[in-house]
């Protein structure tokens, strides 16, 4: 958990002189000064969904819209779907300021659509579903 702590300003110069520029954090000087391992790049929250459990309910999501929808809609849409089942992990931030199970919703589309299961080369913002998709929610149901 993130501690804001005060420098005097000539402890912060100091550890500006320690910095790499444009490399290193006042985090990341204090790290190495004080003979502590680099942050893990693994996340340390709790546990969440695997990729491949969203590819399934992004497809019942389109066959829910009809067989399309706009971004926003297929993805909140896939988060009810999936509400029972979501655990402490799915709802994290990620670095980039996504919420994890959002960002794997999207990456979901792109596995669907490798796998022609999502039509490729649909309007920018627009997911749509194949006849094979289709077929795939119907086998699974």
């Amino acid at each position: 958990m993130p501690v804001t702590v005060r420098l005097d300003d000539d402890v912060f110069e100091a550890l500006q002189k320690l910095a790499t520029p444009l490399v290193d954090d006042i985090n990341s000087v204090l790290r190495r000064q004080l003979g502590l391992s680099e942050r893990p790049a693994a996340r340390a929250g709790g546990p969440a969904l695997g990729d491949r459990e969203f590819e399934a309910p992004v497809l019942q999501a389109l066959v829910r819209l009809g067989g399309s929808g706009q971004t926003k809609a297929v993805i909140d849409l896939v988060g009810e779907i999936l509400a029972p089942r979501m655990r402490e992990g799915d709802f994290e931030r990620l670095e980039s300021g996504d919420i994890r199970w959002r960002n794997r919703a999207q990456f979901a589309r792109l596995n669907l659509i490798r796998a022609g299961l999502m039509r490729e080369g649909s309007p920018r913002g627009l997911w749509e579903i194949t006849d094979a998709g289709r077929q795939r929610v119907e086998a699974d149901e």
